[in-house]
Parts: structure tokens; C-alpha cells; sequence
């Protein structure tokens, strides 16, 4: 369990369950938060400003503890995606994809977009301030058809 004087017992516990399973509602019903609330209670938990800044340093002193740094990961990824795939060494195909994504993502070189056009591809219709209300009506109303 976590020990920071500003939080009571039953958030410190949060902190700790939070820590170990990254689930905010599952932290919040180990640490004794009514099960049937526990969805509503855990998103106010992480809000508070003392339980954020708990978690914070917590996930820093793991980092430090066990010397995770964002190069070692990245490393570690890119031995993954650049290996031979061999089933004696137990890597696989989908092992080198997802390692490659991650990396690819990471350097930019794979980005997710989204595209957002109007009505059968057209540009977005935009109405500026200048129109009167008749005519903004008469805008909105196209929009809708």
C-alpha cells in the first residue's frame, strides 16, 4: 500500500491497486469502494488533484526501480521488429507486425487519419457571421437535406 499523509487510507489503497492493474474501477472496488458505484467513483478518484499527483510519482519510481526509459523500450522493440522470425527463439510474424507498428507510429511513419468531408465528398459547407438569420436558417436547413 502507498503511504502519502494527504490521502486517507482507503485512497492511498486506490493509488496502489491503480498502480498494480491500470483499471480505475477495478482499483477502486479492491480498495473498498462500493462495487455498484465503483464505475462513477473511480473517474472522480483520478480527478482529484492529490490521487493524480500520486500516481504520477508512483509510475516514476517503478520507471526508476526497474530503469524503464522510452530509448531501453524502444530498443527492445526494434530487436523485436528486425529479427528473423524463427519458431526456435519462439518470435513470430505477428510479433515482428505489431513491433514494427509500434515503431513506425513512434517515428511518425505510420499516422492514423482521419479524413471528415460533407455530403458525398464535397468540402464541408462553412456559413460566416456576416449572414443574416434567414439566410443562416436557409444554410442549415441545406445541411440537414
Amino acid at each position: 500500500m502507498t503511504n502519502y499523509p494527504q490521502l486517507s487510507r482507503q485512497q492511498n489503497l486506490f493509488v496502489g491497486y491503480y498502480i498494480e492493474t491500470d483499471n480505475a474501477t477495478e482499483a477502486a472496488r479492491r480498495a473498498g469502494y462500493a462495487h455498484l458505484h465503483a464505475h462513477k467513483q473511480a473517474p472522480r478518484l483520478l480527478k482529484k488533484p492529490q490521487i493524480a499527483e500520486a500516481i504520477k510519482f508512483e509510475r516514476e519510481r517503478l520507471r526508476a526501480v526497474h530503469r524503464v526509459t522510452a530509448d531501453r523500450v524502444i530498443e527492445e522493440i526494434a530487436k523485436m521488429a528486425f529479427a528473423e522470425v524463427d519458431p526456435k527463439t519462439g518470435i513470430k510474424g505477428s510479433d515482428k507486425v505489431q513491433a514494427l507498428s509500434l515503431l513506425a507510429r513512434r517515428f511518425g511513419l505510420l499516422v492514423d487519419k482521419t479524413e471528415i468531408t460533407g455530403k458525398d465528398g464535397a468540402p464541408i459547407a462553412t456559413i460566416t457571421a456576416d449572414a443574416t438569420p434567414e439566410q443562416a436558417a436557409e444554410a442549415y436547413k441545406n445541411l440537414l437535406q
